[in-house]
C-alpha cells in the first residue's frame, strides 16, 4: 500500500468521525426552544459553559476539510 493512499484513508475516516460527532453532539441539544426568542435556544451541554452550535459548526468545517485534503491527496499522488 502507497503512502498516499494511506494519508488518504486516514483523512477520510477523520471526516467521517468529524461528522459522527457533529451528530452526537447536534443530538445532546434536546431542550426546547421558544417560536421568535433566539435567545431560548442557546443550549450548553451539561454541566458546562461551552455552547453546541459552535462545536457542531467546528466538526462540520472539519468534515469538510478532511474530506476536502483526502481528495486532493488522492487525485494529487494518484498519477505519481
Amino acid at each position: 500500500m502507497r503512502m498516499s493512499s494511506l494519508v488518504s484513508g486516514i483523512l477520510f475516516v477523520l471526516g467521517v468521525l468529524c461528522l459522527i460527532g457533529a451528530n452526537v453532539a447536534l443530538s445532546e441539544d434536546t431542550g426546547s426552544c421558544i417560536p421568535g426568542s433566539p435567545l431560548a435556544c442557546d443550549h450548553t451541554f451539561a454541566g458546562t459553559n461551552i455552547y453546541i452550535l459552535p462545536v457542531v459548526r467546528l466538526l462540520e468545517a472539519l468534515n469538510i476539510l478532511a474530506f476536502g485534503a483526502g481528495i486532493v491527496v488522492f487525485v494529487i499522488y494518484r498519477h505519481s
